[in-house]
């Protein structure tokens, strides 16, 4: 006579928090990096935004800063633009920002011959008007405008080292990026009467 082996009974129900996979310690340290990677990108959005700004006459939105709960729910939380600007408050124009782990001041000291702009998918998507690359400290920018883009060259396939994955992007050639200081941005100083 054979033995039935009764169908193993689970303590809890399969939707339930014990059953659900857990993040490997990997998935868990890749997530804390983009976060903090997020936040960071978010202060040189801003730092962006006061250059703008500072130009004179332009009003400026800051996209807001929103995580999203978890790396499986991350559909949905990308953004259209990092900064709006506008001249007339009838057209807005969309800056991306983006936040380079490089330390540069202007051409001569940009350590390649191109820049990288953004991931091809993004760009077919809906390109901006114009993009920001932040150096490391948010002291300067290098910026690309749309009007440069029959001169990109790409698609390239890079491992991206930080982001631990191959990114596809576009680049410009550094003789078509405009350098600007984002320490040059005259402060206003807000008195405590008027705060």
């Amino acid at each position: 006579m054979s033995r039935v082996t009764p169908p193993r009974q689970l303590r809890h129900p399969p939707d339930h928090p014990k059953q659900t996979k857990r993040p490997t310690k990997t998935a868990a340290a890749e997530e804390k990096r983009f976060r903090a990677t997020l936040t960071r990108s978010w202060q040189a959005a801003w730092r962006v935004a006061q250059y703008i700004h500072s130009q004179g006459n332009i009003t400026v939105q800051v996209a807001p800063l929103i995580i999203r709960p978890t790396r499986s729910q991350r559909n949905g939380y990308g953004d259209a633009a990092d900064v709006l600007y506008s001249y007339d408050l009838a057209k807005w124009l969309r800056c991306e920002v983006k936040w380079r782990q490089l330390e540069f001041t202007c051409a001569d000291d940009y350590p390649y011959k191109t820049i990288f702009i953004d991931r091809v998918a993004k760009i077919e998507e809906a390109p901006p008007d114009i993009y920001f690359n932040v150096n490391k400290p948010m002291t300067h920018a290098a910026i690309i405008g749309i009007d440069t883009r029959e001169h990109w060259q790409g698609p390239t396939t890079y491992f991206d080292r930080v982001k631990r994955h191959p990114v596809t992007v576009m680049e410009c050639p550094i003789k078509l990026v405009r350098f600007v200081s984002l320490s040059d941005i005259e402060q206003i100083a807000i008195s405590k009467e008027a705060a």
